[in-house]
């Protein structure tokens, strides 16, 4: 089920609103630069040598934990559009503006930062940007445990973890080094996100420190992939797996509306 809220702010003539309400979308941050060079290196502009703008959403739920940001469905229900001096609008095109992949959540779980960048800045004439439509968000209403025991750690093992059904694909050294010597590489669908912790504990229970080494996504035939790689402090042929996942999962629709002038 999908759940939709409302405006919680509008920005004007270039001037950011008050604090955003819980259930909506607001305008926090925005940069504009533009290098008297494009491409000089020894004369970009606030560490951009291309010129360019970015605005930084702050979207707040107010109920459940933001766990994720669906950029594909934010990007088809956003408009983002060009306003002229005589406040006439027209779409900006496709190629100028994009969604930044990643969503920045804060540590309650509640807002989450999302950024829109423009590869240079608006074309001469325009006054402003309008940004309408709605971000969508995944959300989740609590977190909940799962265990399973006596796992053996070697390629091909396969195991239901929580809401995810699991393949190991690899057990060695690490493939982009770091702090653990082992790594246990696993392969599990899209429903493998909804697992924000695992524990590892030796066949005494004893707990396995570890720390996940990476997280790959692939999509094909609208069918998703997840491996994830996790570093282990020690080896152990068997484990018990903890999971700590997010449950009552549903995507969530903010609305969007502000405007901001062009400074320049």
């Amino acid at each position: 089920m999908k759940r939709a809220l409302g405006l919680a702010a509008v920005v004007l003539a270039g001037c950011f609103g008050n604090a955003v309400a819980a259930g909506g979308v607001a305008l926090v941050g925005a940069q504009f630069s533009q290098p008297p060079y494009n491409g000089d290196t020894s004369l970009s502009v606030l560490n951009n040598m291309r010129g360019g703008a970015k605005l930084v959403l702050l979207a707040t739920v107010d109920s459940g934990s933001i766990i994720d940001f669906d950029r594909t469905a934010s990007a088809a229900k956003l408009k983002v559009n060009y306003v002229a001096k005589d406040g006439r609008e027209t779409p900006a095109p496709g190629g100028d503006y994009s969604l930044w992949p990643f969503a920045t959540v804060g540590k309650d779980g509640k807002s989450a930062l999302v950024e829109i960048h423009f590869k240079s800045m608006p074309p001469a004439g325009v006054e402003g940007i309008h940004v309408s439509g709605q971000l969508v968000l995944t959300t989740a209403a609590s977190l909940a445990t799962a265990q399973v025991k006596d796992v053996p750690l070697r390629k091909g093992e396969k195991f239901t973890l929580g809401p995810a059904a699991v393949e190991v694909t690899g057990v060695g050294k690490p493939r982009l080094g770091g702090n653990f010597p082992v790594e246990v590489r696993m392969k599990s669908d899209e429903h493998f996100k909804r697992i924000r912790k695992v524990e590892f504990f030796d066949p005494k229970g004893v707990p396995i420190e570890s720390s996940k080494a990476g997280t790959w996504t692939m999509g094909f035939g609208g069918v998703t992939s997840v491996e994830t790689g996790f570093g282990l402090r020690r080896q152990a042929d068997r484990v018990t797996l903890k999971a700590h996942y997010w449950q009552g999962v549903d995507s969530t629709d903010l609305a969007v509306d502000f405007r901001i002038r062009r400074p320049f």
